[in-house]
Formats: structure tokens, C-alpha cells, sequence
């Protein structure tokens, strides 16, 4: 009789515990090109990095930069969640600390030094074609 009593009791903590829950939001697109902003190597602020570009194409689950990590040719790739897994030999794993239209920022490792890049969106440039 005593558990039928707070049976109650423990459905309401069941339905506040469950209203503590952040709702998932989804991924922002990172289709395009980002340029370099901000480079940190080893939590210091780096010039070596400038220039550095990434090009995402979603029609082809490909992606290209210029980081030292291989040939800057397209490779493909796969998004999980924060992850961005660059299928290169061997395979880059890059975390996305953040992100919105506009930017993206990115966390790695190369040798067992960490990287954090803050990258802008870029415009693709113009086909060759449009330049006449």
C-alpha cells in the first residue's frame, strides 16, 4: 500500500528530470568555403597558418584544404554529430567547437599538437566563364 502512495511522487521526479533535457539542435551546414580568421597552435595565436582554406561539397561527400594533412585535393569525409572525419591516410579528426552561417571553428590534433582554427565563411569563387 505504502509503494502505491508514492508511485505518484516518483512520476513527477521521472517528468521534471525529463524537462532538465537540452533539446538537440541540428548541425549547421558546413557546405562551402571557410577561410582562415584565427589560427592557434598549442593554445598560442600562429601566423604559420594563414591562408588556410577549407572546402566542403556535400554533393560529393567531399572536402579539400590546404592544411598540411595530405594533397590538397578533394578527400572524402564524414560528419558525425560535432565530428568531421577526414578520410585521408591516416584519417584527420576534426571537432566542431562551434559554428553558425557565418563562421566555424574547428579543433584538432597533428602530431600530437592541438590546433583551434575560427574560420569565416567564403564565397565560392566565380567560374571562369563569368569573368569575360
Amino acid at each position: 500500500m505504502r509503494c502505491l502512495q508514492l508511485l505518484p511522487l516518483f512520476g513527477l521526479l521521472w517528468l521534471a528530470s525529463a524537462c532538465n533535457e537540452t533539446p538537440k539542435t541540428p548541425p549547421a551546414a558546413i557546405d562551402g568555403r571557410w577561410e582562415l580568421l584565427e589560427g592557434m597552435r598549442a593554445q598560442k595565436a600562429t601566423e604559420t597558418l594563414a591562408g588556410v582554406y577549407f572546402l566542403f561539397d556535400p554533393a560529393t561527400s567531399t572536402m579539400e584544404t590546404n592544411l598540411p594533412v595530405g594533397a590538397e585535393t578533394p578527400t572524402p569525409f564524414e560528419r558525425k554529430d560535432n565530428k568531421i572525419i577526414q578520410k585521408s591516410a591516416p584519417p584527420v579528426e576534426y571537432e566542431i567547437t562551434g559554428a553558425s552561417d557565418s563562421t566555424l571553428n574547428l579543433s584538432f590534433e597533428i602530431r600530437g599538437i592541438p590546433f583551434d582554427l575560427k574560420l569565416r565563411r567564403a564565397p565560392l569563387a566565380p567560374p571562369v566563364d563569368s569573368l569575360q
